[in-house]
């Protein structure tokens, strides 16, 4: 991408000869002699020079024979990305200007109103803003620690070989990696020790990959490869003997050498399982019983370990009964206004008073109450419990104190979200503009048209969007403006280390920088200490939730911290 003072390479796209050489007589004004200018009539010459070449800018007609421009914007691969598009039209139209918005333009022109300075600006801010939507992609996709693809981005990529496999019938696999030892790591040597051996891990893994794999570090010590080009069932054996092997190499942590081992689970696609959640589930109790068996392991999975699968059906029944039983509560955790020193809002969380277990957080029984299929009861039981809640705390003196509860996207699939939402406001008599639902990023971008129209019916009730757990879950920054988005969730995986590792402070740091331009109300989520929230504070972070300012409390305990604050 050029620098905002050099000359931007730029594709024109336009079937017109008259508006064709008046664009570029003003290109011509604006850039003299330094204009680097490639000229396209239609879309298929315009794909191709997008193919063999990288442009900052594509200028492109609305009209362009029997197609538009928003075929080619919709066409444009993987190359193209980092090119800004700006659809030039005859005359103004808002339906149009929707529509190129939601393609992926960054600017939309109408050419009654083109003038050298006006196409100047539209170029410069078009590509600065297509710039900031790079490095947030950049950010959203790779972990902050590693380097590696994040948890999110795995998953985009699993969900798309998953579909190319089905069609070509070729087999890959999937290796679910967790390190030996690691805890005992970090509490000995330190979590600097810690994150230099993670660091050291995702090298080593790099290594033993091919172009074609995908590694990604999934969250704290747990790391993933998808093999994406399989010719034998051994080559997923052979991987998976060379990453523990090269695991175990020595390493000099902190003034002491140490080696580090891994369990791996394997899956393999199409004998094991054909879908994302299959795969990872039987990956997942294979790396399951790679550590059962004394770790430093692989396991392939296997029709022994379907007992696992039972037991956890077991925990399903138990769920079920636990709803039928009221064994849920609801919690809520403050987040905080550090400058105010001000609780605004409060997240609801689900806790599951499991008879004999105590306290059981959805970490424990979150995944099986989805597949089972008892996440939407549980979600309607926390909508209702909260609006109540919150009812409840604005009538008591904080009438603007709102309430946040989380939305699993498959929430979305029966289509009856809108209504539950509406039902429990009208029960609690909560005013619509209090609740905030905090959903994945991907449903937000995700452009299905009932994924859309249950937004748009819950934005029409005046319900507040956030977006959650950005470094951890999500990676559609640059499509945030496709629905009203009132705040975002910096996660605790780029949270955790801010302060004291270089490379997680120098992204939060840009983060909230970009916050500034982009006011995109960024909350820190998992602040664990008062250092670093004072470090947050002064990286101009204004909202921030974590137990250095209050755990999850019942709702007794919450009212009385809200008397206190």
């Amino acid at each position: 991408m050029s620098e905002t003072n050099v000359t931007p390479k730029i594709l024109l796209v336009e079937d017109d000869e008259d508006d064709r050489l008046l664009i570029k007589e003003l290109l011509e004004e604006i850039y003299e002699k330094t204009l680097i200018l490639v000229v396209a009539r239609d879309v298929e010459s315009a794909l191709e020079a997008l193919k063999s070449s990288e442009f900052d800018v594509c200028l492109t007609d609305y009209h362009l024979g029997r197609q538009t421009g928003l075929d080619l914007i919709g066409a444009t691969s993987e190359r193209s990305a980092a090119t800004a598009f700006i659809l030039l039209t005859g005359q103004g139209s808002r339906d149009i200007d929707l529509a190129a918005m939601q393609a992926g333009a960054s600017e939309y022109l109408p050419k009654d109103y083109l003038s050298a300075p006006m196409l100047e600006r539209t170029i410069r801010y078009a590509i600065e803003r297509k710039k900031v939507e790079q490095q947030l992609l950049e950010l959203a996709q790779t972990d902050p620690l590693t380097g590696l693809a994040n948890r999110s981005f795995f998953n985009m990529r699993l969900e798309q070989v998953i579909a190319e496999k089905k069609r070509s019938a070729e087999p890959f696999a999937i290796l679910l990696i967790d390190l030996d030892g690691f805890k005992s790591i970090n509490d000995t040597l330190g979590h600097a020790a810690g994150d230099q051996l993670l660091r050291h891990i995702a090298g080593k893994l790099i290594k033993c990959t091919r172009e074609s794999d995908v590694a990604a570090r999934l969250g704290g010590d747990e790391f993933a490869v998808l093999a994406a080009n399989l010719h034998h069932r051994t080559d997923v054996t052979m991987l998976a003997e060379r990453i523990l092997r090269d695991f175990q190499l020595p390493l000099n942590l902190e003034g002491h050498r140490i080696t580090s081992a891994a369990s791996i689970g394997i899956s393999l696609f199409p004998n094991d399982a054909d879908s994302l959640d299959g795969l990872l589930q039987n990956a997942d109790l294979a790396l399951y019983r790679a550590k059962e068996q004394g770790r430093n392991r692989f396991v392939v999975f296997n029709a022994k370990l379907q007992k696992r699968i039972q037991q956890r059906e077991l925990l399903r029944r138990e769920l079920k009964n636990g709803l039928s039983m009221h064994e849920f509560d609801v919690y809520y955790q403050p987040q905080y206004d550090v400058t105010t020193q001000q609780v605004v809002a409060a997240e609801a969380l689900l806790r599951w008073k499991r008879t004999n277990d105590g306290i059981v957080t959805p970490r424990d029984f979150l995944e099986v109450a989805a597949s089972g299929g008892l996440l939407e009861e549980m979600t309607t039981h926390v909508l209702n419990e909260a609006c109540l809640a919150a009812a409840g705390w604005q009538a008591g003196g904080h009438p603007e104190l709102a309430v946040s509860v989380n939305i699993a996207p498959t929430e979305f699939l029966s289509g009856k979200l809108p209504g539950v939402v509406k039902n429990a406001l009208e029960q609690s008599g909560l005013k619509a503009k209090c609740l905030e639902l905090e959903l994945a990023g991907p449903t937000l971008y995700a452009r299905e048209k009932s994924i859309d129209s249950q937004l748009k019916q819950l934005s029409e009730l005046g319900i507040k969007f956030v977006v959650g757990d950005f470094g951890g879950d999500f990676h559609g920054f640059p499509n945030l403006q496709h629905h009203p988005v009132d705040k975002v969730k910096v996660g605790p995986a780029l949270i955790a280390n801010c302060g004291d590792d270089p490379t997680s402070s120098d992204t939060v740091r840009a983060l909230f920088s970009i916050d500034g331009l982009l006011e995109l109300n960024l909350t820190a989520v998992g602040v664990e200490t008062s250092q670093q929230l004072k470090w947050l504070k002064t990286q101009g972070c204004r909202l921030a939730q974590g137990n250095s300012i209050s755990p999850p409390l019942p709702l007794d305990q919450f009212v009385a911290f809200l008397a206190q604050h």
